[in-house]
């Protein structure tokens, strides 16, 4: 159990920072972020986590991560604003451990 807890803390802290380090291969709005392949990563290599629920927290970590980018470093977005702007990640992450769980 401890272990488990370990491993969901690995990914609570590494999937949002590694998300935040983005390559734009075409040089327009087209990003790549790593933090998805780092979570597909944890997935394959970790096989005591359970796939939604990692989804479901690496979601929640992300979008609170960006809303903490936002309102600290980012221009004058309110809570509400970055909130909306951000939110959709996490349906993202939810979504792709779902579907990995299948």
């Amino acid at each position: 159990m401890k272990e488990k807890l370990l491993y969901y803390l690995l990914i609570i802290v590494t999937v949002p920072i590694a998300g935040e380090f983005r390559l734009f291969p075409l040089e327009n709005e087209f990003r790549v972020s790593l933090g998805t392949p780092l979570f597909l990563f944890y997935l394959l290599w970790l096989k005591k986590i359970h796939p939604i629920f990692s989804g479901v927290i690496a979601g929640i970590s992300v979008v609170l991560f960006r809303i903490w980018l936002s309102i600290t470093f980012g221009d004058d977005t309110t809570t509400s604003q970055a909130f909306f702007s951000h939110v959709p990640v996490f349906f993202y992450y939810a979504i792709y451990g779902i579907i990995f769980n299948f």
